[in-house]
């Protein structure tokens, strides 16, 4: 992948539901759940997937701090990881269909 689309998935990963959560956060009125996807790249690790490790990784670290954060304001947040879904922004990655296929679960 080239530095673009790097940008792209650290921007996804992590900046997009960032700042979706920024957006909401005024609309809960202290009180509500927060459910972020994440990606299998941080736990599992897949060929050809360091930039999409290290941005779910952040993420993932990034939802336990908001958990700390946002807790004692009575929102919960937790995190789902349903496993490889096929978006286009895998196909963007180069992965193979082989690879995309180990990532599921």
């Amino acid at each position: 992948m080239g530095e673009a689309a790097d940008d792209e998935m650290v921007a996804v990963n992590t900046k997009g539901q960032y700042f979706t959560l920024q957006k909401a956060l005024p609309l809960m009125s202290g009180r509500g759940a927060v459910v972020f996807t994440v990606g299998v790249a941080a736990s599992r690790g897949l060929e050809e997937g360091s930039v999409a490790a290290g941005s779910t990784a952040a993420l993932l670290g990034m939802i336990l701090t908001l958990a700390l954060e946002l807790g004692p304001r009575g929102i919960r947040v937790n995190a789902a990881g349903p496993g490889g879904i096929n978006t286009p922004l895998w196909t963007k990655s180069g992965m193979t269909p082989e690879m995309f296929q180990a990532a599921a679960p």
